[in-house]
C-alpha cells in the first residue's frame, strides 16, 4: 500500500516569506535603534555590532550603548539619557518638526517633546501633540505669507511712487540749475559791458592837455598875476597861510626803493580760509532706494518699550534709549554707521550664509555715549520683511552693546517666494 503524502510546494511562497522575514527584521532593527538619535547619525549606529564613538576614540560592546554610562568621551554612546553632560536628545515628534532638546531634561516627568518620545520609561504619561502643533505652525506660516505679500505689494508701490517723485525733483533741480547758470551769465555779460563804456571814456591825453592849457580865461590871468605880485620871491609863502604837508617838511620817512618795511606790506597775504568739510558720506537705500520709506515724514522715528525704557530708532540717523517716565532726549547708542554685511561681500557666501545673512538685513549704529569703564554703545538692527513699519524688540545682550529687530515693506524686495524660504522664523 502506497501512502500518499500531500506535496508542498515552496516555490510561489518563498517571495512572500521572504517579504516577511524582511518587514520584521526591519521592525526589530528599528526598535533597537536608541533613542535620541537623529536620523542622519542612525547609519553609525547598527544593532547588536560594536559601536565606535563619533570622535573614534574607543569602541565598546552594543550593549553599552544607553545603558546610562558615558563611555565615549564626546558621550554619542548615550545619545538617549543625561548620563553625560552637554549632549543633546533628538525629539521625532512624528507628524510635525524634530527638534533638539537638552538631554537633562530625558525622562524628568515633564514632556518635553510633542510626542512624548522624551519620557520613554513611563514615568508619566504625554500626550501626542505633534498634530495640534501642526496644524497652528500651518496658520502661522499662512499667516506669514500673506504679511510677506502684503509686504511686497507695498514695497513695489512704493518704489513705482518714488521713482516718479525724484524723477521730477532731479529735473527740477536740473532747471533751477540751468536758470542759476543763465543769470550768472547774464549778469557777467552786463557787468563786462559797464566795464566797456567806462573805459571808452577816455580822459584827455598830453596833448590835449597843452591845448587846453592855452585856452585861458581872463579871469584866470588876473588872478595869477595878482598872486606873482604878492608873493614874488616866495619867501613869505609860509607866513601868509601856505605850509606844506608836514609828513614832508618834519622829516617823516617815506618808504624808499631799499625799506624792508615796504617789502613788509607788499609781501603780506591774508591766511587762506579753512578747507570745506568733506562732503557727507551718500546713504545707501537699497534696492531702487526702497529704504527711503523709513525717513518719510509720515515714519518719523519707531519705538519700542520695555519695562524701564524707551527705545527710539530714528532710521539711518541715531538709536537712542530714554526712561519711560520720559518724553524726550535719552541717551545716544549709537549713530548711523552703514549695512552689515556689505553687497560686494555676499558673493563669497554660502547659500546657507545667504539665507541667514542677507544683504540689506542688518543695521549697525555706533558711536553711542561711553559706558562708565566700558566701549562706546553701539546697536544692531535686524530688518525683517513685514506689512508695516514697526520697531518690534530692543534688548541688551551684553553690556553696551544692543540689539533690535525692525519690521518693515523695504525688506521685502524679493520674491515673496524666495522671502518665504528666508524668514521663516515667526
Amino acid at each position: 500500500m502506497t501512502a500518499n503524502f500531500p506535496v508542498y510546494s515552496l516555490g510561489p511562497a518563498m517571495p512572500f516569506r521572504a517579504v516577511v522575514l524582511f518587514c520584521l527584521f526591519a521592525l526589530l532593527w528599528a526598535s533597537e535603534v536608541p533613542t535620541g538619535v537623529h536620523p542622519s547619525n542612525i547609519v553609525f549606529y547598527v544593532p547588536f555590532k560594536p559601536f565606535t564613538c563619533l570622535d573614534k576614540s574607543v569602541t565598546i560592546p552594543w550593549d553599552k550603548v544607553n545603558d546610562d554610562y558615558c563611555d565615549c568621551f564626546d558621550g554619542s554612546d548615550e545619545p538617549g539619557t543625561s548620563a553625560c553632560p552637554d549632549m543633546k536628545f533628538y525629539c521625532p515628534n512624528t507628524g510635525h518638526e524634530g527638534v533638539f532638546i537638552p538631554s537633562s531634561f530625558v525622562n524628568d516627568m515633564v514632556c518635553d517633546c510633542c510626542d512624548g518620545s522624551d519620557e520613554y520609561i513611563g514615568l508619566v504619561k504625554c500626550n501626542n501633540t505633534c498634530g495640534a502643533m501642526a496644524r497652528e505652525r500651518e496658520e502661522q506660516l499662512q499667516k506669514r505669507r500673506k504679511e510677506i505679500e502684503s509686504g511686497h505689494q507695498i514695497y513695489q508701490e512704493y518704489v513705482a511712487r518714488k521713482t516718479i517723485e525724484l524723477a521730477a525733483e532731479a529735473k527740477r533741480e536740473a532747471e533751477e540749475a540751468q536758470k542759476r547758470d543763465l543769470e550768472e551769465a547774464k549778469k557777467q555779460t552786463s557787468d563786462e559791458s559797464a566795464d566797456w563804456e567806462s573805459d571808452s571814456e577816455v580822459p584827455p591825453s598830453g596833448e590835449d592837455k597843452e591845448e587846453h592849457s592855452k585856452e585861458i580865461e581872463p579871469d584866470q590871468i588876473h588872478e595869477n598875476s595878482l598872486y606873482d605880485e604878492k608873493h614874488e620871491g616866495g619867501e613869505d609863502m609860509q607866513d601868509d597861510g601856505w605850509n606844506p604837508p608836514k609828513g614832508v617838511e618834519g622829516g617823516a620817512s617815506v618808504p624808499s626803493e631799499g625799506d624792508d618795511s615796504a617789502q613788509v606790506v607788499e609781501s603780506y597775504e591774508p591766511p587762506s580760509p579753512p578747507p570745506p568739510p568733506p562732503p557727507p558720506k551718500p546713504i545707501d537705500y537699497g534696492p531702487d532706494k526702497g529704504f527711503m520709506m523709513l525717513t518719510e515724514p509720515s515714519t518719523g522715528c519707531l519705538e519700542v518699550q520695555n519695562k524701564e525704557y524707551i527705545y527710539s530708532l530714528c532710521a539711518f540717523k541715531e538709536v537712542r534709549q530714554r526712561p519711560r517716565h520720559h518724553s524726550t532726549g535719552g541717551t545716544l547708542l549709537g549713530s548711523w554707521s552703514g549695512w552689515v554685511g556689505h553687497p560686494e561681500d555676499s558673493v563669497h557666501w554660502s547659500k546657507e550664509e545667504k539665507l541667514a545673512k542677507l544683504p540689506y538685513s542688518e543695521m549697525l549704529y555706533d558711536g553711542g555715549e561711553q559706558c562708565w569703564n566700558g566701549p562706546s554703545r553701539s546697536v544692531k538692527v535686524k530688518v525683517v520683511c513685514g506689512a508695516q513699519n514697526r520697531l518690534m524688540s530692543a534688548e541688551e545682550p551684553s553690556r553696551c552693546t544692543y540689539k533690535m529687530r525692525l519690521e518693515t515693506p523695504a525688506t521685502c524686495h524679493h520674491d515673496p517666494v524666495k522671502l518665504m524660504e528666508m524668514h521663516t522664523e515667526l
